[in-house]
């Protein structure tokens, strides 16, 4: 399956500017999985907010991280392995 999270993230705050919505397609959501996606939006945005300011103006690197710790998230706890294509957005 694929996870597609859209994180829409103010340009001049270097913030998310709304929740972050997730959209699974082919992706088994289970009693196991389905606590994880809801937990999903609000990891994405303490992640993002983690992230220096400096490295956040690198829409590669945020996009990478956001891939990285979601696969790390889905690898860990149900042992799934689906496919992360984050989409971020700057408004």
């Amino acid at each position: 399956g694929i996870i597609v999270p859209v994180v829409i993230i103010d340009r001049q705050a270097r913030s998310v500017e709304v929740q972050p919505n997730v959209i699974t397609r082919g992706f088994v959501v289970d009693r196991t999985t389905e606590p994880l996606l809801k937990a999903v939006p609000d990891m994405i945005c303490e992640l993002v907010d983690a992230i220096n300011s400096e490295e956040r103006n690198d829409h590669g690197l945020v996009t990478e991280r956001v891939r990285i710790e979601l696969q790390r998230l889905f690898r860990k706890k149900p042992g799934k392995g689906p496919v992360v294509a984050p989409v971020i957005m700057e408004v």
